[in-house]
């Protein structure tokens, strides 16, 4: 049901609260995905609230900007973007070898990714929860419907455990690497130019600044891919990544730096100050 079905399966929230605001989360195609028919491509973009999220212009996306910087450059490949609010870290590789095995592998793979710290939970419906360590976040589903009590009292379980892990370092990068290490068997058997940078919701960029640094001293692969710290500027009603901010991701991945940790290091405590500020 999960890892052999182009369907997103992740719960779908962008029929209540202030995502009602936002139509084109839920102007998707059948599979769930706000983008051109699922076919082959040349490039893939993986995401979550980055993409799939309270943005006013989706064509100031991240991901709608690289596409449109390929056209640019002669490439005509459709726009197929993988992306869903909430979703996690755990679902890239899932939704990436999905791909592949029906549309055949892409040349390309652009991810932003989020905090690896979230669990996918499937819940009574069918559905994947993708979990952190917010409790915030669980009774927001409780409070607008969206899961069962049965599921709640689920769901926070698993939340208290999370935020039980949250500073232990051997448990996040264990989450990290065991998607990232998946990631990276799909795309060296297949020949795909994997490229990818950390979202920059709020919560994420707090995440990072604590654990990035560990996870780059023991993943060679993912290092060797990682284009660059981008610079947060703005953020959407809920934390995630602003429109200013999309600008910024593409900015990095139109002109990757080489690996420098002092420089990410010092980018990791500019978003960090930023995210203290709004508080």
């Amino acid at each position: 049901m999960y890892w052999n079905s182009l369907n997103s399966n992740t719960l779908t929230v962008s029929n209540v609260g202030g995502y009602i605001s936002y139509p084109h989360m839920a102007s998707t195609i059948p599979e769930g995905y706000n983008c051109d028919p699922l076919q082959p491509a040349t490039a893939l973009f993986l995401g979550s609230c980055d993409l799939d999220g309270p943005i006013k212009d989706t064509n100031k996306s991240w991901a709608r900007q690289v596409y449109a910087d390929l056209r640019l450059r002669g490439m005509t490949p459709p726009y197929i973007a993988l992306a869903k609010m909430t979703a996690g870290f755990m679902s890239f590789p899932r939704r990436l070898l999905t791909f592949c095995e029906h549309h055949g592998p892409p040349k390309l793979v652009y991810a932003v990714i989020p905090r690896p710290v979230a669990i996918e939970v499937p819940i009574s419906t069918g559905e994947i929860v993708s979990l952190s360590d917010k409790e915030m976040f669980i009774n927001w589903l409780k409070r607008h419907e969206k899961i069962s009590q049965e599921d709640y009292d689920l769901l926070l379980a698993t939340s208290k455990y999370c935020q039980a892990q949250i500073n232990n370092q051997a448990y996040q990068l264990y989450q990290f690497e065991q998607s990232a290490a998946f990631i990276e068997m799909i795309c060296k058997n297949n020949g795909i130019d994997f490229r990818w940078t950390v979202n920059l919701s709020a919560s994420a960029i707090e995440y990072y600044a604590i654990h990035f640094d560990t996870f780059m001293r023991n993943c060679d692969w993912m290092k060797k891919t990682f284009i660059g710290v981008p610079k947060a500027i703005d953020f959407g009603f809920d934390g995630s990544m602003g429109e200013e901010s999309q600008n910024s991701v593409h900015a990095v991945f139109s002109s990757p730096s080489r690996y420098d940790p002092l420089e990410i290091s010092m980018k990791l405590d500019e978003n960090l100050a930023l995210v203290k500020a709004r508080k």
